[in-house]
């Protein structure tokens, strides 16, 4: 069976255009495989980085099927019944900026809360400590400091986060 191919976007940005369910699914695919080829290899601050990301798309996913978006971010549009749809030129941009800033963020516990996931729902199924853990990912870990993550702690990242990815999308990846 082939591999399913990325749009041309891989990844997001402020700057980029959006990247269908698919893709985000794909790629936390890879980002958790990744992070396993990065442990095996000795890169255990990679392992533990891209781990987070993993957790950040399936959360984007999450995200997705809550407001049934075929893709993150979505591409804003103004509510047909806005009374001023099609009309103030300088509006349809400030309500564009706002929707795309809104869903471009990378705080886990943010996404939580937009995923229709609640803290309840983690405590419930058992996983809260690995939440408690996951949570405190944060993207400008890449800037920490080369050997800050031993390589217990991204075994551990790596077996929390497919705990995770299960609970939220019903898979393991």
């Amino acid at each position: 069976m082939a591999k399913p191919q990325l749009s041309t976007s891989s990844g997001y940005s402020s700057n980029s255009k959006p990247v269908k369910v698919r893709d985000l699914f794909v790629l936390m695919k890879s980002r958790v495989e990744e992070a396993e080829i990065l442990l095996a290899n000795g890169k255990y601050d990679a392992a533990n980085y891209l781990c987070g990301y993993a957790v950040e798309l399936a959360l984007k996913i999450r995200i997705c099927r809550n407001f049934r978006w075929s893709e993150y971010p979505p591409l804003p549009s103004l509510p047909p019944s806005s009374p001023l749809s099609g009309e103030d030129k300088c509006y349809e941009d400030v309500y564009k900026s706002l929707t795309k800033d809104f869903v471009m963020i990378h705080d886990l516990k943010k996404l939580l809360c937009l995923s229709g996931i609640t803290l309840e729902d983690i405590v419930t199924s058992g996983l809260d400590p690995q939440w408690k853990e996951v949570a405190k990912w944060n993207p400008e870990n890449r800037y920490k400091k080369i050997q800050s993550v031993d390589k217990q702690s991204a075994e551990k990242m790596i077996e929390v986060v497919k705990e995770l990815l299960k609970m939220f999308l019903g898979i393991y990846v």
